[in-house]
């Protein structure tokens, strides 16, 4: 029938919003960028490509090595090429090798290489590290999770010296201590890298201090994402450290890090990580005799950090060394995980360096870490002094103490814009303290209140947003609102005209809930707010044409 053909267009349509299918440059007649996902043939699509191709995105596609073979000899006559994405198929290593001539061409213009989630090897990366040597117009290069070691890792830097790489992503591999050895001397030595990712790579305190040492002395570096790596207070500690002679960090990623943890272990294999002493330069805490005697050690001992008394004849009794990097711990038995000992002088000495004048960093994300109410309130002191823009404290534990520092801190703080702290409980106390702030702060656009138990806490946060005019975004889903909480959104957003996003809301009524239940993935708007709210909940606007048809059809109606 025709409800049911119109349901699977949009179900088809929620499914690739995400750009997985996003032929609308090539409905238009422009066949110079071509972005499939799962075709139906892949050697049909490459006979149909025109020569003045520029944009080549094939993802999810199942391309093995012998697809690689015919992309490579397709593009070999397509001079104008300057990204090509080929992410989440099967090359493997006879595919990434199979890519290698493309790049050695002389007349190559690719400037985008994104080989992401192809399950290649070491082996593959030193065979495609041999095209990427002669390719002198590469600008981005995407290998994250595949299965690349320091073999590879070593293979690929050597072919990025004296390029012009603006971004390099390696998250999700199985690098270790000399595999970040060599990613530091590139960022030490380069002079045009703007963005490094290293998510989830097992870097240890050691790893942090490389590459903090490395940032330390470079001067174009922007984005740095560390997130998912066992840093602890000891690494955020380096980091902060960096912060101080860095000038030119503007976003740094640390979620779930446990930078409120520190290990517990002997003196000597905290000690370890240090840089040589006898070269003061190239130590992460920055030397100044004034601030020596208040700068705690970025090292103490493990029975001091504990809260014990540390003797240096009487050694401490735990050996449990620092979390072994990703290649190591393959395997369980090989690989218990470290005690871990809550501290804060890493997150202290990160908020002393936010709140100094030269520090330039605007996005800092620190979601997944569990903080304490001393820990927060001292972040929260140093945003209101810093420039940071963007912060997101997602799923960090946030109680109603912490919650009033965060309600302040949005009041307060200027530069700030953009603040998320979904999936952290918030009270009727706690909102009508973000319901102040709201009506006090002028800049902020952007509000994250995502599955953070509101119910009756929703009414003063609705209330404060006819008072708001900057607010874009406010996400309100996955909250237990009730009909009630819907038609005050309804009547607030009437006064309120700047609010472009609301996110995904669900109506929680039991007829609703039953359709729920029968149609898993298909979220409903809730009819009192699609009269009023039609372009700010994503797809709105076709939920409202559907509603409108059903009761058509049910009236019997044209």
């Amino acid at each position: 029938s025709i409800g049911r053909l119109l349901l699977l267009l949009l179900l088809m349509g929620d499914y690739y919003q995400e750009g997985m299918l996003n032929d609308e440059e090539n409905e238009e007649g422009r066949m110079d960028s071509v972005r499939v996902s799962r075709p139906s043939s892949v050697p049909d699509l490459l006979n149909s490509l025109k020569s003045n191709l520029r944009e080549l995105c094939l993802h999810h596609a199942g391309i093995d090595h012998k697809g690689a073979e015919l992309i490579a000899d397709s593009l070999s006559n397509k001079p104008h090429l300057t990204k090509l994405s080929l992410a989440f198929n099967r090359l493997r290593d006879m595919g990434a090798a199979a890519l290698s001539p493309l790049l050695m061409k002389k007349d190559s213009q690719l400037r985008y290489l994104n080989l992401a989630r192809n399950h290649i090897s070491s082996q593959g990366c030193i065979a495609l590290a041999k095209g990427l040597a002669q390719c002198t117009n590469l600008q981005h290069l995407d290998l994250a999770e595949n299965k690349i070691e320091d073999d590879g890792i070593i293979s690929i830097i050597k072919a990025a010296k004296s390029k012009g790489w603006r971004s390099l992503v390696l998250s999700k591999n199985r690098i270790s201590r000399k595999g970040f050895d060599a990613i530091a001397g590139l960022v030490r030595d380069s002079t045009t890298l703007e963005s490094l990712s290293l998510y989830l790579n097992g870097i240890d305190v050691q790893g942090c201090i490389m590459i903090s040492d490395a940032v330390m002395r470079n001067t174009s570096l922007r984005h740095l994402d560390l997130g998912a790596n066992p840093l602890g207070a000891h690494g955020i500690y380096a980091l902060a450290s960096m912060l101080a002679r860095n000038r030119t960090l503007q976003s740094l990623d640390l979620r779930g890090t446990d930078l409120c943890y520190v290990l517990e272990g002997p003196q000597s294999v905290l000690q370890s990580a240090l840089p040589s002493s006898d070269n003061e330069t190239n130590s992460t805490a920055p030397a100044s005799s004034s601030s020596s005697s208040t700068t705690p050690p970025p090292f103490p001992p493990a029975a001091a950090v504990a809260g014990r008394s540390a003797s240096p004849s009487s050694p401490t009794t735990n050996t449990i060394s620092p979390p072994a990097p990703a290649a190591a711990i393959s395997t369980p038995e090989h690989y218990s995980p470290p005690k871990k000992q809550r501290n804060s002088f890493g997150v202290l000495k990160l908020c002393e360096e936010l709140g100094k004048p030269g520090c330039q960093l605007k996005h800092l994300l620190l979601s997944f870490n569990l903080f304490d109410d001393y820990s927060l309130r001292h972040l929260c002191q140093a945003i209101q002094q810093s420039q940071v823009e963007v912060l997101d404290l997602v799923n960090c534990g946030i109680t109603q103490k912490g919650m009033e520092d965060v309600a302040k801190m949005i009041s307060t703080a200027k530069s700030l814009s953009e603040v998320d702290i979904s999936l952290n409980t918030i009270t009727m106390k706690s909102a009508r303290l973000i319901a102040q702030s709201l009506r006090k702060h002028k800049t902020l656009t952007k509000l994250g209140l995502i599955q953070c138990r509101l119910s009756e806490g929703i009414s003063p946060i609705l209330a404060a947003l006819p008072h708001n005019n900057s607010l874009r975004t406010i996400l309100l889903g996955g909250n237990l609102l009730q009909k009630q909480h819907y038609a005050d959104l309804a009547d607030k957003l009437k006064k309120n005209t700047s609010i472009e996003n609301l996110g995904q809301l669900v109506c929680r009524c039991s007829r609703c809930a039953c359709k729920t239940l029968q149609h898993k993935y298909r979220w409903h708007l809730p009819a009192v707010v699609a009269s009023t709210a039609v372009d700010k909940v994503p797809g709105s606007r076709r939920r409202m044409m559907m509603m409108r048809r059903r009761r058509s059809s049910s009236s019997g109606g044209g």
